[in-house]
């Protein structure tokens, strides 16, 4: 009957003591209330009040409201029923058993295990990420955070710790591995590497730098590379197909296109082009050679470009200098990095592309080479054995070697007392010289008076042998037919003059031209063959005027007629394929044609020509048009 009494009591004091902790609940929530509605800046203590006093509670036992809060802790305590002690081995607690009486285990309850039981949901932690130190919109899984960890070092601390990429390399090959696992993979810790620290130049350092030729010799070439890289032009087919056939099927539409122009505002404005030559070696390069600007006191006299077709929208590649101006140009034939050069004082000068902008090289300014201005000159011979040839306006010849010029190896005077049937002894004012294909010994010149002279360098016959008189005014040009066909052609050329008329001449026939094409009302100040087409030759006069002509088609007047300029074209320069075709103004300007469709002459083209040339030499020269200015030729 004890027993069944102190449990019933014990059952009731629970009771009680479950209604006195709904009771402090509430009030705890009346007191949270409470505070919500309190204003701004009046503060209540939190947990302090309820931790050091609490307001009275009710009692069953003794209905006593005035009971503090100990004493309801104390009773809870009696309530809670004693836990057993903790269990140690056999002996001890034998041991214990008989020393001492059981205690019993009360557990402490606090303040806190009351609040426990309220449910407030737990306040979303954000995520930030250690390389952006951004706000995430969902939180990461184990795995992701892992590989974020991974991809987090930057490139500059990998650079100078190859330790710590391997250790990323290993964590990735783990993490590829345990993939499809529930296993958690622990980033690497990054280690706080330091940023290398990169000092400040000072000025003077830097203008060093700038000022320093390795620093300008690889910006040169980096620059060129980069201009080469950036270069894409749609006109150059990458995907030609070289087996197909390059035949052009014939017609009347044919005509020359203006590809571009090439001109830099630096070097050739208000200068005039005096020279084209393309290189042997590389087909895309073309040197040009410009007179002085009369508008830049401050530049130097003589330019010489190197210009890439392939990058006309560019600069040049290579540009030159030296203090006379360039009035011929052109590249060695047998040393291909080398640019040689006639300027108006008479010095020879010698540029290297490997070298500076001014002359490796040069003749002296004396009697022992040119004081007269050089208008033309030309490489003769073999790549083992061959001379530079040149010669001036007073009539003066020099053969020189590239590997020296300070002395000419030969010279000789070109005048009429080397021929006893010409009775004049003035001396000849050559303006343009050239020698036939494979000749190393007779050559021709052009003169001032407007004769043209065949002349031999050794020999019996050294000096001038032969003239075609037939101009009135002075010779700008003399070439020769590049005869490479079923029939030879290389004993005619061509010559062009001030008197406003271009002639076909024969080596074979010295009194007169074979015909003379005098469709042109400005002087004619340059005529070149085709290299390819038997019959086509281009001209450029004064007015700007590129005409062209093909004597297959008409010889009465060019087949097709262009004017790129409002200045006077002084030279033209025909691509070694045929292809493309320059021009040069007084301006500076260089115009590329497009000339591919007069490339590839048809076979019946040099019987043809062949033909046209037969009927052209048998008919006579009174029935011929002579010059509407002129009148007819007075010949000796």
């Amino acid at each position: 009957m004890d027993n069944e009494q102190m449990k019933s009591q014990r059952k009731k004091e629970l009771e009680d003591m479950k209604k006195r902790i709904a009771l402090l609940k509430e009030q705890k929530s009346a007191l949270a209330e409470q505070k919500k509605t309190t204003p701004t800046g009046t503060t209540s203590p939190p947990t302090a009040t309820a931790t050091s006093s609490s307001p009275p509670m009710p009692s069953s036992s003794n209905n006593n409201n005035n009971m503090d809060f100990d004493s309801l802790m104390n009773s809870i305590h009696q309530i809670v029923p004693s836990a057993p002690p903790p269990t140690l081995n056999d002996d001890s607690a034998k041991h214990d058993n008989q020393a001492a009486p059981v205690k019993s285990y009360k557990p402490v309850l606090t303040i806190q295990s009351l609040v426990i039981d309220i449910d407030i949901p737990p306040k979303e932690i954000p995520m930030y990420s250690k390389g952006t130190q951004t706000l995430e919109p969902e939180p990461l899984s184990e795995e992701d955070a892992a590989k974020l960890a991974l991809n987090t070092p930057t490139k500059a601390k990998l650079k100078y710790q190859p330790t710590f990429l391997q250790q990323q390399q290993q964590q990735q090959q783990l993490s590829s591995s345990n993939q499809g696992t529930d296993t958690p993979i622990e980033p690497v810790e990054q280690p706080d590497f330091n940023e290398p620290q990169i000092e400040e130049l000072s000025e003077h350092d830097k203008n060093n730098i700038l000022e320093s030729d390795s620093f300008r010799s690889f910006f040169s070439r980096s620059s060129k590379v980069i201009e080469r890289a950036l270069y894409l032009d749609d006109s150059i087919d990458i995907l030609v197909d070289y087996t197909k056939s390059d035949e052009v099927t014939k017609s009347s539409t044919k005509e020359l296109t203006l590809v571009g122009t090439l001109a830099d505002e630096r070097w050739t404005k208000h200068r005039s082009v005096t020279d084209i030559n393309w290189s042997p070696k590389h087909p895309e390069l073309v040197v040009t050679s410009y007179s002085s600007n009369e508008a830049g006191s401050h530049d130097p006299d003589g330019v010489v470009l190197v210009w890439s077709v392939n990058n006309y929208f560019q600069k040049p590649e290579y540009t030159f200098n030296c203090q006379s101006p360039v009035m011929t140009t052109f590249f060695s034939r047998f040393h291909h990095t080398l640019i040689v050069g006639g300027t108006y004082s008479g010095q020879i000068v010698v540029w290297d592309t490997r070298s500076k902008s001014t002359p490796v090289q040069r003749t002296p300014l004396s009697s022992i080479g040119h004081t007269h201005p050089v208008y033309s000159m030309s490489v003769v011979g073999s790549a083992n054995a061959n001379s530079l040839v040149s010669i001036s306006t007073d009539g003066k010849l020099c053969s020189w070697s590239l590997e020296n010029l300070s002395q000419p190896i030969e010279t000789l005077d070109l005048n009429s007392r080397n021929n006893t049937n010409i009775s004049t002894t003035a001396s000849i004012a050559v303006t343009s010289l050239v020698f036939p294909e494979s000749e190393m010994n007779s050559f021709y010149v052009g003169t001032e008076e407007g004769v043209i002279y065949q002349a031999q360098r050794h020999g019996a016959k050294a000096g001038v042998n032969e003239r075609f008189k037939g101009h009135y005014g002075p010779i700008t040009s003399v070439d020769f037919h590049p005869s490479r066909g079923s029939t030879d052609f290389s004993n005619l050329f061509l010559s062009s003059s001030t008197d406003w008329t271009c002639k076909l001449w024969s080596t074979n026939k010295t009194e007169t031209p074979i015909y003379s094409f005098e469709d042109y009302v400005e002087y004619v100040y340059d005529a070149r063959w085709s290299p390819t087409a038997p019959s086509i030759f281009a001209t450029g006069d004064g007015s700007g005027q590129l005409s062209l002509w093909d004597l297959n088609e008409e010889t009465e007047a060019p087949i097709f007629r262009i004017k790129p300029s409002s200045r006077s074209l002084n030279r033209i320069s025909w691509s070694a394929d045929g292809k493309r075709l320059l021009a040069g103004d007084s301006a500076g300007s260089l115009y590329l044609y497009d000339s591919s469709q007069f490339a590839s002459p048809q076979p019946d083209d040099w019987n043809r020509f062949g033909d046209v040339v037969n009927k052209l030499t048998s008919k006579p020269l009174s029935l011929q048009q002579d010059s509407p200015t002129l009148g007819h030729a007075d010949h000796e």
